[in-house]
């Protein structure tokens, strides 16, 4: 008796909320508004007097790039190394290149500088990926 109860509520409350009202819908009203202040405003626009741009001057830029050995010695001259292309040890795993310089000192632990990035054929597009200089972390983590 419950479930018949139960079903006839259920198939009241569809069947109202299935009964259609025809409103006309309120974008109808809205869209021939629209037109007629775009067709206005169209019509101030073909009004207006033409401007006058002026094009800028073509002015050549030369680009240089550096060489990969360039790159490295610049980057490594940044953070206040100097180096020379003996000094390093170059690996080249995939696109990402590690350079690795290694200065022995009696007594103590050695200086290691640490360069890895990834190069992209020029230096404007190459990645720098991890910078040590001297046993200082100075960009990225190992």
């Amino acid at each position: 008796m419950k479930k018949r109860i139960i079903i006839s509520l259920i198939s009241l409350l569809l069947g109202g909320c299935t009964v259609n009202i025809n409103t006309p819908a309120p974008n109808e009203t809205n869209n021939s508004e629209k037109e007629a202040i775009i067709e206005s405003t169209s019509d101030k626009k073909e009004e207006s007097a033409p401007v006058e741009i002026e094009e800028p001057s073509k002015t050549e830029v030369v680009v240089t790039t550096q060489s990969k050995e360039e790159f490295i010695i610049a980057k490594f001259k940044e953070y206040g190394k100097d180096v020379k292309a003996s000094d390093w040890i170059l690996k080249e795993e995939g696109p990402k290149t590690a350079v690795i310089i290694k200065e022995l000192r009696t007594n103590t632990r050695p200086l290691i500088s640490k360069l890895i990035f990834k190069w992209n054929g020029s230096s404007d597009k190459a990645e720098i990926y991890f910078i040590m200089v001297d046993n200082n972390n100075h960009y990225g983590q190992e």
